[in-house]
């Protein structure tokens, strides 16, 4: 072996290692950078939200001669109803998983409903239904929103309801921290 072999043997062995080191390297700074990436590649986006509701009213419907069929606790009886729009602007996380919409509804009648709609699921293929409730009949609200440590909670209304609606009175219904 002359000298001129053994030096690029070593030249080769150096090379080498530091491309070994290099991969190391970027594996442990992707180790540390790249969780936080993919965590919030998980999660539901208003869009995909509020899409998911489209497409489940659209279902349920399709199974109904048409119609999006709610039984209402408080009067005690199934309301026959048609989606008017998803409130894109109150969607929200509410929990870990768990997400919020408000959406508007009408009877073939013309009475209107506000339908508060709770979905949970990892990512946007995983959402399911879990929660509907009335919201609003005519406009008249039947409980309204408060925070706490972060996580949004129903309020029973103390006496009638109000006449507001929640594009006037934005504070009535659970808002994304991105709103602020």
């Amino acid at each position: 072996m002359t000298k001129d072999s053994s030096f690029n043997s070593q030249r080769k062995d150096f090379d080498m290692l530091r491309k070994i080191s290099f991969a190391i390297t970027a594996l442990c700074v992707c180790a540390v950078f790249l969780p936080p990436v993919l965590a919030f590649a998980d999660t539901v986006t208003k869009d995909e939200l509020a899409d998911a509701i489209d497409t489940y009213v659209e279902k349920e419907s399709e199974l109904k001669g048409g119609y999006f069929l709610v039984f209402d606790q408080h009067a005690k009886k199934p309301l026959v109803l048609t989606l008017d729009k998803v409130h894109r602007a109150r969607l929200a996380k509410v929990g870990k998983d768990l997400y919020f919409a408000c959406a508007d509804f009408a009877t073939p009648q013309g009475k209107l409903y506000d339908l508060d709609i709770f979905m949970k699921g990892k990512d946007k293929e995983s959402l399911v239904v879990i929660e509907i409730s009335v919201h609003k009949e005519d406009g008249k609200e039947r409980y309204t929103w408060f925070e706490k440590d972060g996580t949004w909670h129903k309020k029973p209304l103390e006496g009638e309801g109000s006449e507001e609606h929640p594009e006037e009175h934005p504070e009535e219904h659970p808002e994304d921290e991105d709103e602020g």
